[in-house]
């Protein structure tokens, strides 16, 4: 089963992930900031990285300046997520560039777009589990709507 490691400050938005992702056919682990989540991308090997921007203490970036530093994780996909306003997202997709993030998404985002990213970068979830069907949700902050 191919694995997903989510590493947001957002507890509700982790959740709401995970529940989507699973039912997807995809394992999911999670951390709830950067220093986490590299003991996570260690001890679980996950084929992609779905992480927020700003985090408290370290952001998303730091996080994969310091994956990409581990020869194992150089071309590890990485789907970076933020609210930043328009302006402050074109920032930070200029600085998440060079950096080789597989994908920038903006919040509030289309979770049909976030699978359709994810099976792009990795491939469908493992046949068998059951695919819940997202319809036209969209994840928005502060609030996550998945119906």
């Amino acid at each position: 089963m191919k694995t997903i490691l989510v590493v947001d400050d957002d507890d509700l938005l982790v959740e709401s992930l995970t529940d989507l992702l699973e039912r997807e056919g995809y394992r999911v682990v999670s951390a709830d900031n950067c220093k986490d989540g590299l003991a996570r991308l260690v001890s679980e090997n996950p084929d992609l990285i779905v992480t927020d921007f700003i985090m408290p203490v370290a952001d998303g970036l730091e996080l994969v300046r310091e994956l990409r530093a581990l020869p194992e994780f150089q071309s590890l996909p990485v789907i970076v997520m933020s609210a930043s306003n328009q302006g402050g997202a074109f920032w930070t997709q200029a600085k998440a560039r060079p950096l080789g993030v597989s994908m920038f998404l903006s919040k509030p985002f289309e979770l049909e777009e976030l699978l359709a990213i994810i099976e792009q970068l990795i491939g469908k979830g493992e046949p068998g589990v059951g695919k819940g069907d997202p319809g036209n949700a969209t994840l928005a902050l502060p609030g996550v709507r998945l119906s």
